[in-house]
């Protein structure tokens, strides 16, 4: 019998500059099934964001020349058709009282403070990528209820 992994047929973004931290994660992704595309940078991940489609980015925030926040800024000023709508994940080892509201503030759904712990992050992927199918059935509720 054949068992599909939870993240079986998603295509995430992963940003790091530490290469043992990308590879961790690429890893842990890879592991549940994703395809992992693994780039070092926000300038990299920007035009990965453009030309792969990827279905979820994931990023650190703390990287040099442009980190995280500049790198979610500039994918919200996309258009849609570019990837400007992409759901996504913010990873730091900053304080998370002080990081947490800048990243939500700058366009990610979800913060997630390092070391990351696997079990959550999979859960996090998970509960972010079925948001906009419960938004659907909850508008869908709300119609059938005026009918």
């Amino acid at each position: 019998m054949v068992t599909s992994l939870p993240l079986e047929g998603l295509c995430i973004l992963a940003v790091d500059d530490d290469p043992d931290s990308l590879l961790l994660l690429t890893v842990i992704l890879e592991s549940q099934g994703a395809k992992v595309i693994p780039v070092a940078s926000a300038h990299t991940a920007l035009e990965a964001v453009r030309l792969e489609r990827p279905d979820l980015l994931i990023s650190d925030i703390g990287m040099p020349e442009e980190d995280g926040l500049v790198l979610i800024r500039n994918i919200r000023a996309l258009n849609k058709a570019q990837g400007g709508a992409i759901p996504a994940i913010a990873l730091s080892a900053l304080e998370p009282e002080l990081c947490q509201p800048q990243c939500l503030a700058a366009g990610f759904q979800h913060y997630v403070a390092k070391p990351v712990d696997p079990e959550d992050l999979i859960a996090i992927i998970l509960d972010i990528q079925t948001l906009p199918s419960k938004r659907l059935q909850s508008f869908d509720s709300k119609l059938q209820s005026v009918a």
